[in-house]
């Protein structure tokens, strides 16, 4: 049986750690908006993975994942483990945003 538990910010990567669990940090509100680094530079934590949003294409519908090298190659082609399927799709086919993007 689980027991819920209020942790801090900070507190959630070591948590994470110790029990097997890869720690997302959801910055599709606070990154680039709070503080440049986003929730994870403002609260200076560093989760595993990272979610992000549209201010990374000033307003313009856009979204991307990023992590640790060691999870995202889990993603690719270049290993010998099970592949794993990582996707941000919330603004996934807005090919005109990814160019707003890049300008910025």
């Amino acid at each position: 049986m689980f027991r819920l538990q209020t942790i801090s910010f900070t507190g959630c990567s070591p948590l994470c750690s110790q029990n097997g669990v890869v720690f997302i940090l959801d910055e599709v509100i606070t990154g680039f908006r709070w503080h440049n680094g986003g929730g994870q530079g403002y609260y200076d934590i560093v989760p595993d993975m990272s979610a992000f949003g549209k201010a990374m294409g000033n307003g313009f519908s856009i979204a991307a994942l990023a992590g640790k090298r060691e999870i995202m190659k889990l993603g690719g082609l270049d290993h010998d483990q099970e592949r794993v399927f990582l996707l941000s799709l919330t603004h996934g086919a807005e090919n005109p945003n990814l160019a707003a993007a890049l300008e910025l």
